[in-house]
């Protein structure tokens, strides 16, 4: 119970010292978290389809190598 305690009022002084100090900005602050929070998960999304794209290619150049006449049969 402690930790979690300590947890959480770490986590409000880190986010309290984030936000502008006047209150009528904390609006503005938000969208523009939340505008730069989805630019992150689009980036996020496109490397995770980057790095399966090259660890498909890789799997079938790992295919290829180990069958016996070098190439596999496929469509």
């Amino acid at each position: 119970m402690k930790l979690r305690t300590l947890a959480l009022l770490g986590a409000v002084g880190w986010a309290y010292s984030k936000l502008p100090r006047d209150p009528h900005e904390w609006p503005a602050y938000a969208g523009e978290q939340v505008a730069v929070l989805r630019e992150q998960v689009e980036e996020a999304i496109e490397a995770g389809k980057r790095a399966s794209d090259r660890r498909i290619a890789q799997l079938d150049r790992e295919v290829e190598e180990a069958s016996p006449s070098g190439r596999t049969k496929g469509p």
